[in-house]
């Protein structure tokens, strides 16, 4: 049971990549996914970032998204067996979230609307417990490892 919960977030980390293509940057909705899901923010369409910030937003996801996809073939092809692919994505799941709460807390709030500063200090919530649960995942997927 507890190895589906694993696979199951593990997916979730897969399949939120995409979600840049159905909404904009400037809706609620978009701002609470790019707060409290990790790597949406790198994939909304935001128009007062630079150039260069612009284009590692292009390319991340889509490095993230080969990886998770890799990890989860790699799983599967291996019989259940090897699930270091998986412990990858969910290690730079645990990298990128603590970055991101970093510089959450170090930036200040986004704005000085009561919803920017809601969400910021929820990011931050959010991240630690992306951290916690990838951690727990990747441990899980490391002992069932050691076992098999």
């Amino acid at each position: 049971m507890k190895i589906k919960i694993a696979i199951t977030l593990y997916s979730f980390l897969i399949l939120i990549l995409p979600v840049k293509h159905f909404f904009s940057a400037e809706n609620f909705v978009s701002k609470c996914l790019g707060s409290f899901t990790p790597y949406c923010n790198l994939t909304l369409n935001e128009t007062h970032k630079g150039a260069l910030n612009r284009e590692i937003n292009n390319v991340l996801p889509v490095i993230i998204f080969i990886t998770g996809i890799t990890g989860l073939l790699v799983y599967i092809l291996s019989g259940f067996k090897n699930p270091d692919g998986l412990i990858l994505l969910f290690s730079i799941t645990v990298i990128y979230c603590i970055v991101h709460a970093t510089s959450s807390i170090i930036g200040g709030p986004h704005g000085t609307s009561a919803l920017n500063v809601m969400l910021d200090i929820g990011a931050v919530f959010a991240d630690a417990g992306w951290v916690a649960s990838c951690i727990w995942a990747a441990r899980l997927l490391h002992l069932h490892k050691k076992h098999n």
